[in-house]
């Protein structure tokens, strides 16, 4: 069986990391006063806290700097950290897509089970 490298691992983790948080930040209730603050502040900051994909691109970038992950070895360290970069950003975006569709479904369940429940209760 194949094995990822280090590296390969590395970046998936830091993908990850990067998506559940910039999904958290952008989309979870407990944020909402902070993105709403934000939009006071400053149009761009607001609107990067309501956009995952947004969002994602500046928390990778901090991944990297702290991380200094690198999935090429070439004549340039910049380049190869900005390879990882755009691939942090390009597999937390997938990750995000998939978290956002469950999401949404856990939403939708829960609609459809205290309209449920309501009913029920007022028979």
């Amino acid at each position: 069986m194949p094995q990822l490298s280090h590296e390969c691992l590395e970046v998936l983790a830091l993908a990850l990391v990067a998506s559940t948080t910039s999904v958290t930040v952008s989309k979870a209730r407990i944020f909402r006063e902070i993105r709403a603050m934000a939009c006071g502040w400053s149009p761009w900051l607001g609107e990067l806290l309501h956009c995952p994909y947004c969002l994602s691109h500046w928390i990778a970038l901090a991944l990297v700097l702290a991380y200094r992950p690198s999935l090429v070895h070439g004549a340039f360290s910049v380049l190869d950290g900005l390879v990882s970069l755009l691939v942090i950003v390009a597999l937390a975006n997938v990750w995000s897509r998939l978290l956002c569709d469950a999401l949404h479904a856990m939403d939708r369940l829960t609609d459809t089970d205290s309209k449920t429940s309501n009913r029920r209760r007022n028979a």
